[in-house]
């Protein structure tokens, strides 16, 4: 039995080093975008500050919970920035990495590398596998011996913890993959009670996951059914034990606290991925453990760009643009025209005013009053919608009926993540035949 500490926040990165330092981030999604502006160069930046900040914090471990990538197959940048900071982390010296698979990543991508991987002490599940004890780390102690235990568990896949029966109904589907979630979680800590007996003392213990939980504040983007793969739908905190020291989240791209006594974390997105994260405060959680106590503490990124949304007629649009000029940090922005005239001066003037500076036009959208007039339904272009999101407006269209709409909603989110599958199953044939 995992020994219940107090979770307490204080200032760590402040004060020597007193027990065991891991560091909690997630939903790096690498290669991403908004809009059409590609943040690589963003995210690079990103990965050396947090390079930089586990060798000032002395940290033991680095925790990623899922979401490496933005996609299954990603581009030879987005790999490159990803493996030149395991690299630097390893040189740095004393940090272990833990990699978890998210719902954004490719699990054979992820594990290809693995065995080389073990050599720069990084660790890597992408997948639940088939032995729950595959999912258990023991991570040493700064003074020798175990110090922690991890319960390593990554996005789980429908398929991996239930099995679909033909003719179920919508509910049915949810509870039994609600049960098969906290089954998973109850061997996975079955087998950590069992570790716990072979040590000569207790030690603290962690869960992780990338999933999305009962009680959690969700963004704009996340209230769509986008934010479910499959049919992920909120699992209960009753999943996690309530003995667990603390468990980390990825999947939710706002940094929040859950649980009893707060042990429930999404870390959130290090950095803002939409408009509808723009308001958000991005941190990595640092936690350092003792044989008495269990501190935390937020550790603010340093904002590499900020998110600014323009509305107004063309003369407020130009002034808005020509105040930023000054302005020295970078800012990706969303301008919506709603002026009168229907026929615009080319957005080029926009980009004219911008020109010499960091700041970047990623959308534009006219939503002149003559325009609204003429037809009251505001229509989005599909460079803002998900799949999904166009299923879901059809299925509103056609007016079906709540409990079949969502089963339809259910198969094509399967239907798609199966295509996802596919695709990256081609992309490895290929990839062994032009070896």
């Amino acid at each position: 039995m995992a020994k219940i500490l107090p979770l307490l926040d204080d200032e760590i990165s402040t004060r020597p080093k007193r027990g065991l330092r891991v560091v909690h981030t997630a939903d790096w999604h690498l290669g991403g975008e908004i809009y059409l502006h590609n943040l690589l160069r963003e995210q690079e930046r990103f990965l050396h500050w947090l390079s930089d900040q586990l060798k000032a914090m002395q940290a033991d471990l680095l925790i990623v919970a899922g979401d490496i990538f933005d996609n299954r197959v990603p581009a030879n940048s987005a790999q490159k920035i990803y493996y030149e900071f395991l690299s630097r982390v390893h040189s740095s010296g004393g940090c272990e990495v833990l990699i978890l698979g998210g719902n954004h990543d490719s699990v054979s991508f992820l594990h290809s590398p693995r065995t080389l991987l073990r050599c720069l002490q990084v660790q890597v599940q992408g997948n639940l596998g088939h032995d729950p004890a595959e999912l258990c780390r023991e991570i040493a102690a700064p003074q020798g011996g175990t110090g922690l235990l991890i319960g390593a568990v990554p996005y789980l896949r429908e398929a991996e913890v239930r099995r679909v029966m033909a003719g179920e109904s919508y509910q049915e589907q949810r509870n039994d993959f609600s049960a098969g979630l906290a089954d998973c979680y109850a061997q996975v800590w079955a087998e950590l009670e069992k570790r716990q007996q072979s040590l000569p003392q207790p030690v603290p213990v962690i869960l992780t996951g990338h999933l999305p939980v009962t009680g959690a504040t969700l963004t704009g983007d996340e209230q769509s059914s986008s934010a479910y793969i499959g049919n992920l739908l909120p699992a209960g905190q009753e999943i996690f034990p309530a003995e667990a020291s603390y468990v980390a989240l990825g999947h939710l791209h706002g940094a929040q606290n859950l649980g009893v006594r707060g042990q429930i974390r999404y870390s959130g997105t290090p950095l803002p991925l939409s408009f509808s994260e723009k308001e958000q405060r991005k941190s990595v959680t640092l936690l350092e453990f003792g044989e008495e106590f269990l501190y935390r503490q937020e550790l603010p990124v340093e904002e590499m760009y900020s998110l600014q949304e323009i509305t107004g007629d063309w003369p407020a649009i130009t002034a808005a643009l020509q105040q930023l000029k000054d302005v020295t940090r970078p800012h990706l922005l969303k301008v919506s025209y709603t002026g009168d005239a229907a026929v615009l001066t080319d957005v080029g003037e926009l980009r004219e005013i911008l020109r010499g500076s960091e700041h970047e036009l990623v959308h534009f959208s006219n939503q002149s009053r003559m325009q609204l007039r003429r037809d009251k339904r505001v229509r989005k272009s599909l460079q803002e919608l998900t799949p999904e999101q166009v299923f879901q407006h059809c299925l509103q269209q056609w007016e079906v009926e709540e409990e079949k709409a969502q089963q339809l909603l259910s198969l094509f989110n399967v239907a798609q993540q199966q295509l996802q599958e596919d695709a990256e199953t081609v992309a490895g044939t290929a990839g062994e035949a032009g070896k």
